[in-house]
């Protein structure tokens, strides 16, 4: 019984429902459905591994072999990807947004933030009136993401679009304010991701109290009484 209560937990349930829907985002809802159809054909009425499951997922994807590393990045290894995003916007060249990685630890922690996941992003951002997406397999310490699409600077950029992503974020300081003044245009769950991302970069000593009051000075506060 206590074995399964450890194979059970609120960790595994939590953590893979939310990398099956990273995963589910990055891939397309419908390729992904076909894998998980393909996976449950091939192997019917016998035994099967998640290493057979991520085979049948990623194989729906552009990069079968990338993205099956990348599953099992998240698998293998405790913790949570931190993503700390800049903004390339250098004369001349198309915009594009510069990802560094780690594992995300708040201060006072003692253990190692050197760790990489294989993140699948998913990125919106203003390109002047137009929103637009990205998708990026970000690998190892740090990545760069041509925002090919974009004809213009991006007055912001949400790096988690639609919530869908299991990591959290830290943006440079004029990115966070733009995208402060812009949480009003972002949907519910991209709401709560702005929300936890601010929290955890202050946690984690990447916003100053300043920078942590200026955002949260955006986000309405309900009264629950």
């Amino acid at each position: 019984f206590t074995d399964i209560q450890s194979a059970f937990d609120g960790i595994t349930y939590q953590k893979g429902g939310a990398t099956l829907a990273m995963f589910e985002a990055y891939i397309g809802e419908d390729k992904f459905r076909t894998g998980v159809r393909n996976y449950l054909k091939a192997h019917a009425r016998g035994n099967a591994t998640s290493a057979d499951l991520i085979a049948s997922l990623a194989a729906q994807s552009d990069d079968p072999a990338g993205v099956a590393k990348a599953f099992t990045s998240f698998i293998d290894q405790p913790g949570v990807p931190f993503v700390k995003v800049a903004l390339d916007c250098a004369a001349g060249n198309t915009p594009a947004l510069i990802v560094q990685q780690q594992r995300y630890l708040p201060l006072g922690s003692t253990a190692s933030a050197d760790q990489t996941w294989g993140i699948p992003m998913t990125v919106r951002y203003a390109d002047g009136t137009t929103v637009r997406e990205q998708k990026a397999l970000v690998t190892g310490r740090e990545a760069r993401i041509t925002l090919a699409q974009a004809q213009q600077c991006p007055t912001w950029v949400m790096p988690n679009a639609h919530g869908s992503g299991y990591y959290r974020f830290a943006l440079e300081p004029a990115m966070q304010a733009s995208l402060s003044k812009a949480f009003a245009g972002l949907d519910q769950r991209e709401q709560r991701m702005f929300a936890d991302s601010i929290t955890a970069a202050y946690g984690a000593g990447h916003l100053t109290p300043s920078q942590l009051l200026a955002a949260s000075d955006t986000m309405p506060i309900t009264d629950a009484s």
